[in-house]
């Protein structure tokens, strides 16, 4: 079980619902939310305890999740937290681009359904 995920999507609807299944799953202990990638790069350099997983969406305002890929492979962690591609986006092109991610172990098409949850049980 994971102590912690981070969430980064702009949705706010699917963030709730995203939240409560994992709640109700008992995967997790804390579940943190950011609403793009550089409030996830923020939390990320201010945290003072690293996610175990972090869920990331790939089409959002401000910094999208392959900007915040590029700057993640930057930073300088005590560790280094697993992390999914969790998105809406069914093009094979983004798929490939998160295969060059070393960080990347999965890549989920939302929403969070019952199979998705069981998969990131495993990866967690």
């Amino acid at each position: 079980m994971a102590k912690s995920v981070l969430l980064v999507d702009d949705d706010k609807v699917l963030n709730f619902l995203t939240a409560k299944s994992f709640k109700k799953s008992g995967l997790v202990q804390k579940i943190e939310v950011a609403y793009n990638g550089r409030e996830a790069l923020n939390y990320l350099l201010h945290a003072t305890e690293i996610p175990d997983f972090i869920l990331l969406d790939i089409g959002m305002p401000v910094m999208n999740g392959f900007e915040f890929l590029d700057e993640y492979c930057k930073l300088d962690l005590k560790k280094r937290p697993k992390i999914a591609i969790y998105t809406g986006s069914i093009e094979e092109a983004d798929q490939e681009k998160a295969k060059s991610y070393e960080d990347i172990v999965e890549f989920i098409i939302k929403p969070l359904t019952p199979q998705n949850l069981d998969r990131i049980a495993e990866l967690i």
